[in-house]
């Protein structure tokens, strides 16, 4: 190849290419996902009371797995890493899913409408003692609603 069909092809391809990749870190720096959860619940090691909360992805930490969890009536937030997870089906809307165990909840994964991907999260230690004593988990489905 020449270096001016090279660059032929360059002009061609790279705005495609930065294009779809701008698209992509927007919608993914969009997400927010809100939920009124009625229940106290944990997110690894971490304590949540019941109430409104917005779960969202970091910009800069998309690829990283890092969200933010923020509870309406609070201003501070925590951060927590999740795990991408796929499902044969697209979800049938957006929600929360939480393990229950005795009588404590565990957030476990994110679910977006029409999206076969979503959000897991590690399994803590606190879970595992739990779970140790329990026959198995429930799953229990919260609402939530998807903010862009």
């Amino acid at each position: 190849m020449t270096k001016e069909l090279i660059s032929k092809i360059l002009l061609i391809v790279a705005p495609v290419v930065i294009g779809l990749l701008l698209g992509s870190a927007a919608q993914a720096q969009q997400n927010r996902v809100d939920a009124k959860i009625p229940f106290n619940f944990q997110v690894g090691d971490k304590s949540y009371p019941a109430g409104d909360y917005s779960i969202r992805s970091e910009r800069e930490q998309v690829s990283k797995g890092i969200l933010r969890i923020v509870q309406t009536s609070e201003s501070h937030a925590t951060f927590v890493f999740s795990n991408a997870c796929t499902s044969v089906r697209r979800a049938d809307k957006t929600k929360l899913v939480f393990h229950r165990i005795g009588g404590t909840y565990f957030l476990y994964q994110i679910w977006i409408q029409g999206k076969d991907t979503g959000s897991e999260f590690p399994t803590s230690k606190t879970e595992i003692e739990i779970a140790s004593n329990q026959p198995k988990p429930d799953l229990v489905m919260v609402d939530a609603k998807l903010i862009h």
